[in-house]
């Protein structure tokens, strides 16, 4: 039987902790088994100044079947490491990955985790401001790819009805993350083929949506743009025809409305956007490279990610540019109080942090890369009745503190509070509580905390 699991992992730690004005950190989510090509969704910057990176990779599960795991890690405004989420499967063939999260207003976390590969399993998880997950919240058949927040949480992305079937559409959730009503999205009032992947408000009546679509009977994918209201009906869309293209992020000012993706140009590979608030193209240009997303800088200007950072004026003129061309793709943005620019970056190995300037630079000399060791954690057999053994290791003489959780987040047991040297150690629980009482059926979290510090979640299944 395959299970999914949930894990909370340690990250690369940067080794200098100091204030800096510009810095380069690069982090490695541990997994059992050799990850390889990351991706990383979005960057957001927390309500306390910390950074947050989620996104997916390859794990190389050798010499058992690879698989994808979806992420969710965050750092403090300096880049160090405060915890680490991972959302997905271990072992088997699954795909998961964590495509988009939002902040609400209690400074929580409402985070995605997408499987579609092998039958649906698409989720919201609840996590705290501490990295412990509340919640986990079934998304029906949605498949959320962006979300932005106003009274309620709106989430675009897709319905999938039927398998490799998507409809644009957008959910929308209250503050903790429970679903309210979805809507599909129809474009020039047709129900078409495609997803949502950014959406934002355009104000407190109205949403933007961007995309693609597929228009019959051609199968190309067409970048599009859509304003709706918040239940989802159209008030105006433009589609970009000319060639196939999709539009990946959206931004605006107080008059325009820009939107970057990429395409299928000859040589072109990407492009711009900018349209009014009436849906009318104001400009259209393309780009050698994927423009990936685009903030507002100065209630005018635009900030854009392609290869690296650069500034343009509503016109399309290039302010400045940066020199600075960090390694790897998704390199999405945020803005940092109007002092500093950050964003993220993937490798084959590593989740990439960079904080620059104001004019996208920063110092050869702060890019730090380290390898890290990594704690693990696992049991046997897993489903288990009665009992299962639980596996952990250590790379440092620790205070351990083991124990198990049901889905709701409340702790049911404790399996060990205890030193233990460096190395390999097992305990056994016996599927009881803390008063002896064995539980039910079900579903079950364990978590290793370090020095006070969570480092490790998984899930067990009790089956009785």
């Amino acid at each position: 039987m395959r299970t999914r699991m949930i894990i909370t992992c340690i990250i690369v730690l940067p080794v200098i902790v100091i204030a800096q004005e510009t810095w380069i950190n690069t982090y490695s989510p541990c997994y059992w088994g050799d990850p390889y090509n990351y991706s990383a969704s979005n960057l957001r910057i927390a309500q306390d100044g910390g950074y947050v990176v989620n996104g997916s990779n390859d794990i190389n599960n050798e010499p058992e079947p690879s698989y994808q795991a979806g992420y969710i890690f965050k750092v403090d405004s300096f880049g160090n490491f405060l915890w680490s989420i991972s959302l997905g499967a271990f072992g088997g063939e699954a795909a998961y990955s964590s495509t988009c999260f939002i902040e609400n207003d209690s400074a929580k976390l409402i985070v995605s985790s997408v499987q579609t590969v092998f039958g649906i399993d698409l989720e919201y998880f609840r996590i705290s401001g501490t990295g412990d997950i509340e919640e986990i919240i079934s998304t029906g058949d949605f498949i959320p790819q962006s979300m932005v927040k106003n009274d309620n949480i709106y989430v675009g992305g897709c319905l999938m009805p039927y398998p490799a079937l998507y409809y644009p559409a957008i959910q929308v959730l209250n503050q903790n993350g429970t679903i309210i009503e979805t809507q599909n999205i129809l474009i020039d009032s047709i129900q078409y083929e495609g997803k949502v992947y950014s959406i934002l408000t355009l104000n407190d009546s109205s949403l933007i949506c961007v995309g693609y679509i597929e228009i019959p009977p051609s199968t190309e994918r067409k970048a599009f743009i859509s304003n709706i209201d918040t239940n989802g009906n159209e008030i105006w869309s433009n589609i970009l025809i000319d060639h196939p293209s999709t539009g990946y992020s959206v931004e605006k000012n107080n008059q325009s409305i820009l939107l970057t993706g990429y395409c299928s140009n000859n040589d072109l590979n990407g492009f711009l956007w900018l349209i009014d608030y009436d849906g009318n193209t104001n400009w259209l240009s393309y780009k050698e490279d994927w423009q990936h997303s685009a903030k507002l800088l100065n209630q005018d200007n635009f900030l854009v990610s392609g290869p690296n950072l650069y500034c343009i004026d509503e016109s399309g003129n290039t302010i400045w540019e940066s020199d600075f061309y960090p390694n790897g793709n998704e390199k999405n943005i945020d803005i940092d109080n109007n002092e500093f620019f950050v964003f993220s970056g993937t490798t084959s190995s590593f989740v990439t942090i960079t904080k620059t300037d104001l004019y996208g630079q920063v110092p050869a000399n702060d890019n730090l890369i380290n390898e890290g060791k990594k704690d693990q954690i696992n049991n046997f057999p897993n489903p288990f009745n009665p009992s299962t053994t639980i596996n952990f290791s250590i790379h440092n003489d620790s205070n351990i503190d083991l124990s198990v959780f049901n889905i709701k987040g409340q702790k049911i047991k404790t399996i060990t509070h205890n030193e233990f040297t460096k190395g390999t150690h097992s305990t056994i629980w016996s599927g009881d509580d803390d008063s002896g009482k064995s539980v039910s059926s079900g579903i079950y979290l364990y978590k290793l905390n370090v020095n006070g510090k969570t480092e490790l979640i998984r899930k067990c299944i009790l089956l009785k």
